[in-house]
């Protein structure tokens, strides 16, 4: 065992994956999730990217190489919250 507890080679969950459960699919869990609880939290998670994007882009301290990637994960992000929010509205709209 090491200083953190954990049996070497052990996997250890990773924090969006335990936020939303087990299921196979985001379209799965979105189509459980009545309430809209699910989708709200995958939109705050996809926003912070945003503002993290947003925050490197404006520092101007990017390449342009890395500037074309941040803006290409942007519009994937924004893609993303598209496909949430249609596909949770789909089904419970």
């Amino acid at each position: 065992m090491t200083e953190s507890g954990i049996q070497p080679g052990t996997k250890v969950p990773d924090k969006g994956a335990a936020l939303r459960g087990s299921e196979a699919t985001l379209n799965e869990q979105l189509a459980r999730d009545t309430a809209g609880s699910l989708r709200d939290e995958v939109l705050d998670e996809l926003a912070v990217a945003v503002e993290a994007i947003h925050s490197a882009l404006e520092e101007g301290n990017v390449t342009e190489e890395q500037e074309r990637i941040l803006v290409d994960l942007l519009a994937a992000i924004r893609l993303g919250e598209t496909v949430v929010t249609e596909t949770w509205n789909s089904v419970h709209a």
